[in-house]
């Protein structure tokens, strides 16, 4: 917490407008997931950069990353959720089409549900040749049972998660028989979905159950747009030759 009011210190003596949503509630002693708005959303201009990190120097030592958006569309939806984030009063999950095709930006408004969630388990179930996943580390939700049924019609399953040591690996273990790599260092803290590199979802939503229970707020966007799917198809296989696969005892 020092860190972050040094940050939000900094951010005022250079004069940037600074907008604070979900203030500390009488539980967020409790657990500092419950109630946050776990977006990360940044436009410079007209370009938008998606993705898993924050601003914390701590994070960078995690394995993540920001796609960088081009698409005018996609960039003044984003533009929208950034502008409807100071405003509490809805509460239901929506989403909003982008330009021509089936790209859309899923926003969950912590009302205890996910659409985001949803629209995942919804992709791997129409999944037909691959599925590769990154997370922080556990699957859960009805994305372990779904995966395992995609195992079973014969899909190639890969994750990219944290070390089995990390927070919720023994409460939610991964399904079995899928590939899992792990970062030689740190945790993986990325977030992506890859649905037979033709369908991706990213953005701030770990799909982690146990975030939908604590109300967080998040922002994913689903596109099948080529030219944001292909390079992060090439990202998620330079991220797992540089990782470690781990050799699992529950197979």
């Amino acid at each position: 917490m020092k860190m972050t009011e040094m940050m939000l210190k900094d951010l005022r003596q250079s004069r940037i407008d600074l907008t604070i949503t979900n203030q500390p509630g009488v539980l967020r002693g409790l657990s500092y997931a419950i109630g946050r708005d776990h977006r990360k959303i940044v436009v410079v201009d007209n370009t938008l950069y998606l993705g898993g990190l924050n601003l914390s120097q701590s994070v960078f030592e995690r394995a993540d990353f920001m796609a960088k958006i081009n698409d005018r569309d996609i960039v003044e939806v984003f533009k929208y959720v950034f502008n409807q984030s100071e405003q509490t009063s809805r509460k239901d999950d929506w989403e909003i089409y982008c330009g021509y095709d089936n790209t859309r930006v899923l926003v969950d408004s912590g009302n205890g549900g996910s659409l985001i969630l949803e629209t995942a388990i919804n992709e791997i179930n129409n999944a037909r040749k691959s599925i590769d996943l990154m997370t922080i580390g556990h699957i859960s939700g009805g994305m372990d049972l779904a995966i395992n049924n995609a195992i079973e019609r014969g899909v190639k399953v890969r994750g990219f998660l944290s070390p089995r040591g990390s927070l919720g690996r023994a409460l939610f273990p991964s399904p079995k028989r899928m590939v899992i790599y792990q970062p030689r260092q740190g945790i993986s803290h990325a977030k992506l979905l890859i649905i037979d590199e033709q369908i991706a979802i990213l953005g701030s939503h770990n799909f982690d159950q146990r975030l939908v229970w604590a109300r967080t707020e998040e922002a994913s966007l689903l596109t099948s747009r080529t030219h944001i799917v292909k390079p992060l198809v090439d990202f998620f296989e330079k991220t797992i030759a540089g990782g470690v696969r781990v050799q699992r005892k529950d197979t």
